[in-house]
C-alpha cells in the first residue's frame, strides 16, 4: 500500500492493519505494540506508559465515531467494530505481557534476593555465633534444589522425552547386566545398543523444510544419545550447578536472580530452536552443515552463542548496569521478543506437526513461567519467613500439630475417639472413613437407582416414563446443599422426638430423629463364612459353564504371571478363583505374617473368624486404635507411633499384595483368553440357575443366622436398651438414647441425609447417561433380540445393556469422582467428614497451609483410587478379542 496522502487513505491503513485476514497485517499490529513497550519502556524512556484499557476504549471510541461519520459517506470503505476491536487486541498484545512477566519477574527476584542474603553473626553479639540472622535464608544447594529442579522438571515435560529416556535406561541397564556377566559380550551388547556402525543410516529431520537427508554416524557416540540427549544435557547441567554452585561467592542481589530467572528464559528459547540433538551429533564429516549460512547453521549458531552468553553474564551482570539495575525488565525484554518472532515463525506452519505441537508448547512455557516461578517462590519464601510468625506458622508444613489431643468431638462410629486424649490423626482417620462409607454406599444406591429411572424414561408406558422424566428434572435442577438442608430439615421433622421413639418387630428397630437402631449379627465370622460359601458357589457355576477356548496359550514353564497355567484351560480359572478367595480370607483372619499375631482382646487365636474389631487390625495405621486394644506378641496394646503402625501393618498389607495378586491371575487368565463361558440363557437354565442361589444364600443365611460353625452364642444382636428415664428404677420403653455400646447397629440422621442426598442427586445423571447409552444403540440391535424372542427382560440384560455399558463406564467414572468430592458438602448437615474436621482443626490451630494439602491429598488420592478402577473396568468391558 503507498503511503497515504488523506485523513480517508490514512483510515484505509489502519482498517487493512486491523484486518485478520492478512497475515501481514497482525504482525505490524504486534510489532506497532512492541516498539511502544520499546519506547515507554525503561531503556529508552521517550513515550508515557499508557495503560492497554485505556488504549483499547479509545481505539474503541475512535472507531464509533469513525463508524457514524461514515454513513455520510466521508470515508469510501466499509469499517467494522470488529476492525478496531481486533487491532485494539494485537496492539494490546505486547503491553500486557510487558506488564504481566515484569510484575511477578519482579516480585521473584526481590524473593531470591531475600532467600539468598547470607547474614550470619559475627561478632556474638545479641546473637548466637554464626547464626544465621536472615530468617527467611535458603542455601544455595537448596536453592538450586528447589527452583532449578522446577526449571528441569518442566523442561522435561516439554521436551517429551520420557518415553525414549526409559527405553534408554532399559537397554543400558540389559548392557551393564551382560557386562558384568561377561565384560567382553557386554562390550559388544553395549556398542550394538548405543553406538551405530558405520554403514548405518541416521534419518536427521529438518524441522523447517520437512525434508530429510542421511549421513553416515561413523560409530559416532553423539548418535547412541539420539532422541534423549537433550533431557540428559539440562540433567546434566542441573547437577553441575547443584554441585558447583554452593562453592561459588554469587551476588545475591544481582547474579541470583538473574542466574534463576534467566535459566527459564533461555531454556525456554533452547526448547524453541530444538536443535540440541543435532549439535551433539556434530562432528568433522558433517560439520560444513552447520558453517555453510543455512537456516540449520543459523539455528545452530543461535543456541549456541544463547548458552554462552547467558554464562558470561551471570558470572558479569553486575558489570553490566543496564540489567543489574533491571534485571526482571530485561528478562522480559528478551522473552517478549523471542515470542513474537517464534509467533511469527509458527503462523507460518512451515514445520512438521510433530516439531509445531513441541515449538507451541515452548512458547507456552514461556508464557507461564513468571506466574509459575512466582507462586513456587511465593509459597518457599512463605514456608521459610521467620519474619512474620504469624505467616510462618500458617504456612509452615510440619505435622508436629497432629500429635497433641483434639479438642471437639465426633460421632463415636466407626472409632470411638476421645476429645483432649486421642491425637488429631485419630480424627482425621475417623473422618476419612466417614467420607469413604457415605461414598461407597452412595455409589451403589445412585448405579441401581440411576439404571433404573434411565430404562424407565424409555418405557412405552406412558406414566413411567413421565414419572422417570419428573424425578429427572426436578433432582437434577437442585442445588446438592439445598437438597442435603431440605433431608437434614424433613428427617428432624418427620422422625419422632427422642423421648416419643417408636420400635418396629418387637424391640428389632429403634428409630427418631436422633439416628435408627437396628439389629445385626451377632458373629461377624458367620457372615464371612456365609460369603465365603457364596463366592466357592459362583466359581463352582463358573467351572460348570466353561468351555475350550477357540485359541490356547500357555506360558513356556512356571509363570507368575499365570502360576495355575499347568492345569490347563479347564482347571486354571477355577483355580485362581479359589486363590482370589483364599486370599481374602487370609487377608480378613489375621493370619501370623511376619512379625506379629493378630489376635483378639480376649488372647484368643480364630482361624476362620472375623472379629468385631478384626477390620480395624486390618487397617490399624489408617484407621487409629483399637475400641479394645491390640494384643501383639511381645504384650504391647493400642500402640499410636508411626514406627509401630508400621510394624503391625506388615501382615495386613501383606495380605492386601496377595489379594492384589490374585486379582492380577484372573484378569491375565482373562486377557489371554482362557475364560471362555457359556451360559444356558433358555428361561430353563435361568429358572435353574435361580433356584439355585436362592438356596444358596438361604444356606448362607441360615450360617448367619446361626451363629457360625467356630462361635456359639446370639444369633442375632438386639438393641440392648438399659436407660431410666423417669428414674424410677424401671426400664422405659422405648428410647435408643439407652442403647447400649456395642449392640445393634447405628445410622445416624447426618449420615441418613448425605446418602439420601447424594443418592438422589447423583441418580438423576446417571439416569440420562444410561438413557442416553441405551439410545446411542442401532436401532437393529434391538429389533434382532426381539427376532430371537427374547422378551424385555433378556433383551434388555443381553443385548441392550452390555453394549451400552461401553459407552457409560467413562461417564460413570465422573459421576463417581462427583460423589467422592460432593461429600465435601457434609458440613451442610453436619456430619463429620474430611472436610467438616479439618474445617474445625483450621479454626482451632490455624496450620492452614498443611491441612489444606492434607485435604487435597486426600480428595485426590481417592479420586485416583475410584478413577483407577473404572478404568481398569473400561478396559475390561470395551477390550475386543478375536
Amino acid at each position: 500500500m503507498d503511503r497515504p496522502r488523506n485523513l480517508s487513505e490514512l483510515w484505509s491503513l489502519v482498517v487493512h492493519i486491523s484486518s485478520r485476514p492478512d497475515q501481514r497485517s497482525s504482525n505490524a499490529a504486534i510489532i506497532l505494540g512492541l516498539l511502544y513497550v520499546i519506547l515507554a519502556g525503561p531503556y529508552v524512556g521517550v513515550l508515557p506508559p499508557l495503560p492497554f484499557i485505556a488504549l483499547f476504549s479509545s481505539l474503541l471510541g475512535v472507531g464509533i465515531i469513525a463508524r457514524v461519520v461514515d454513513r455520510f459517506g466521508i470515508f469510501e470503505n466499509e469499517w467494522a467494530i470488529r476492525d478496531t476491536l481486533n487491532l485494539g487486541v494485537l496492539l494490546s498484545i505486547p503491553m500486557l505481557y510487558w506488564r504481566y512477566s515484569n510484575k511477578f519477574l519482579g516480585m521473584s527476584s526481590d524473593y531470591l534476593a531475600k532467600m539468598a542474603t547470607d547474614i550470619p553473626c559475627t561478632t556474638g553479639v545479641g546473637c548466637v555465633l554464626d547464626a544465621q540472622q536472615n530468617l527467611a535464608f535458603y542455601p544455595m544447594d537448596k536453592m538450586v534444589l528447589f527452583f532449578g529442579g522446577l526449571i528441569l522438571l518442566s523442561f522435561i515435560l516439554v521436551q517429551n522425552e520420557l518415553s525414549n529416556i526409559s527405553d534408554f535406561m532399559g537397554k543400558l541397564y540389559s548392557a551393564l547386566r551382560r557386562f558384568a556377566r561377561d565384560p567382553r559380550k557386554g562390550f559388544e551388547e553395549m556398542k550394538d545398543a548405543f553406538l551405530h556402525k558405520e554403514s548405518d543410516e541416521i534419518e536427521v529431520d529438518q524441522e523447517k523444510t520437512g525434508n530429510s537427508q542421511t549421513y553416515l554416524a561413523e560409530g559416532s557416540l553423539g548418535s547412541a544419545f539420539q532422541g534423549v540427549s537433550t533431557s540428559l544435557f539440562a540433567i546434566a547441567v542441573f547437577l553441575v550447578c547443584y554441585y558447583m554452585l554452593p562453592e561459588m561467592d554469587l551476588s545475591a542481589s544481582t547474579q541470583v536472580p538473574f542466574l534463576f530467572l534467566g535459566t527459564g528464559v533461555v531454556s525456554g528459547i533452547l526448547l524453541l530452536q530444538n536443535n540440541l540433538d543435532d549439535l551433539f551429533s556434530i562432528r568433522p564429516h558433517n560439520l560444513r552443515d552447520y558453517t555453510d549460512g543455512s537456516g540449520k547453521s543459523i539455528s545452530a549458531a543461535v543456541s549456541l552463542l544463547t548458552i554462552l552468553l547467558f554464562v558470561v553474564l551471570v558470572l558479569n551482570v553486575s558489570f553490566v548496569p543496564f540489567i543489574s539495575q533491571d534485571i526482571p525488565s530485561f528478562l522480559t525484554l528478551v522473552s517478549l521478543i523471542v515470542m513474537i518472532c517464534w509467533s511469527f515463525v509458527l503462523s507460518k506452519e512451515g514445520a512438521k506437526p510433530k516439531v509445531q505441537s513441541h515449538r507451541t508448547a515452548a512458547l507456552a512455557f514461556l508464557v507461564i513461567f513468571p506466574f509459575l516461578m512466582y507462586l513456587f517462590l511465593r509459597v518457599m519464601f512463605l514456608q521459610n519467613d521467620g519474619t512474620n510468625p504469624v505467616m510462618l506458622n500458617r504456612w509452615e508444613v510440619r505435622y508436629e500439630f497432629m500429635d497433641l489431643g483434639n479438642t471437639f468431638k465426633i460421632n463415636p462410629w466407626p472409632l470411638d475417639a476421645e476429645p483432649n486424649i486421642d491425637s488429631r490423626w485419630i480424627f482425621l482417620k475417623a473422618a476419612i472413613i466417614n467420607s469413604v462409607r457415605v461414598t461407597l454406599v452412595s455409589i451403589i444406591l445412585c448405579t441401581i437407582l440411576g439404571i433404573i429411572i434411565g430404562v424407565a424414561r424409555l418405557s412405552s408406558n406412558k406414566l413411567t416414563a413421565w414419572a422417570a422424566t419428573a424425578y429427572v428434572e426436578i433432582f437434577r435442577n437442585l442445588p446438592l446443599a439445598v437438597l442435603l438442608f431440605l433431608l437434614a430439615t424433613q428427617i428432624g421433622l418427620q422422625f419422632p422426638m427422642m423421648p416419643e421413639e417408636k420400635n418396629l418387630f418387637g424391640g428389632a428397630i429403634y428409630y427418631s430423629n436422633k439416628g435408627i437402631w437396628f439389629t445385626t449379627v451377632a458373629s461377624y465370622g458367620a457372615l464371612a463364612l456365609s460369603l465365603v460359601g457364596l463366592a466357592l458357589v459362583r466359581a463352582l457355576l463358573r467351572h460348570k459353564d466353561r468351555v475350550e477356548p477357540r485359541s490356547i496359550s500357555k506360558p513356556p514353564g512356571f509363570s507368575f504371571r499365570r502360576p495355575f497355567s499347568p492345569l490347563g484351560w479347564r482347571y486354571e480359572p477355577l483355580a485362581a478363583d479359589l486363590f482370589v478367595i483364599l486370599s481374602l480370607v487370609l487377608l480378613l483372619t489375621r493370619v501370623q505374617i511376619g512379625e506379629y499375631l493378630f489376635t483378639t482382646s480376649s488372647g484368643r487365636f480364630s482361624p476362620g473368624v472375623i472379629s468385631s474389631d478384626l477390620f480395624e487390625a486390618l487397617f490399624y495405621p489408617f484407621l487409629g486404635s483399637l475400641p479394645d486394644g491390640l494384643t501383639t506378641i511381645d504384650g504391647k496394646s493400642n500402640v499410636q507411633s508411626l514406627g509401630d503402625n508400621a510394624r503391625i501393618a506388615i501382615g495386613p498389607l501383606m495380605g492386601a499384595l496377595l489379594v492384589v495378586y490374585s486379582l492380577l491371575v484372573t484378569t491375565n487368565i482373562d486377557d489371554d483368553g482362557m475364560n471362555s463361558l457359556e451360559v444356558d440363557d433358555t428361561e430353563e437354565g435361568i429358572r435353574r440357575r435361580f433356584t439355585l442361589w436362592v438356596a444358596a444364600f438361604a444356606f448362607a443365611l441360615g450360617i448367619t443366622m446361626a451363629g457360625g460353625i467356630y462361635e456359639v452364642g446370639e444369633a442375632l444382636s438386639m438393641p440392648d436398651y438399659t436407660k431410666d428415664r423417669n428414674n424410677d428404677g424401671i426400664l422405659d420403653q422405648p428410647g435408643s438414647w439407652g442403647i447400649v455400646e456395642g449392640t445393634g447397629f447405628e445410622i445416624t440422621p447426618f449420615f441418613l441425609a448425605m446418602v439420601l442426598g447424594l443418592t438422589l442427586f447423583t441418580a438423576s445423571v446417571v439416569a440420562e447417561i444410561v438413557r442416553g447409552s441405551i439410545q446411542s444403540l442401532p436401532r437393529g440391535q434391538v429389533e434382532a433380540a426381539i427376532s430371537l424372542s427374547l422378551n424385555p427382560y433378556q433383551r434388555l440384560r443381553l443385548v441392550i445393556l452390555p453394549q451400552a455399558l461401553r459407552s457409560m463406564i467413562p461417564l460413570m467414572n465422573n459421576q463417581f469422582m462427583n460423589v467422592w468430592k460432593n461429600s465435601s458438602l457434609a458440613v451442610v448437615v453436619a456430619y463429620t467428614d474430611i472436610f467438616y474436621v479439618i474445617l474445625v482443626m483450621m479454626n482451632n490451630v490455624g496450620k492452614l497451609i498443611p491441612l489444606f494439602l492434607l485435604l487435597l491429598v486426600t480428595y485426590q488420592i481417592g479420586s485416583l483410587t475410584i478413577s483407577a478402577m473404572m478404568n481398569w473396568y473400561n478396559s475390561r468391558v470395551t477390550s475386543v478379542k478375536i
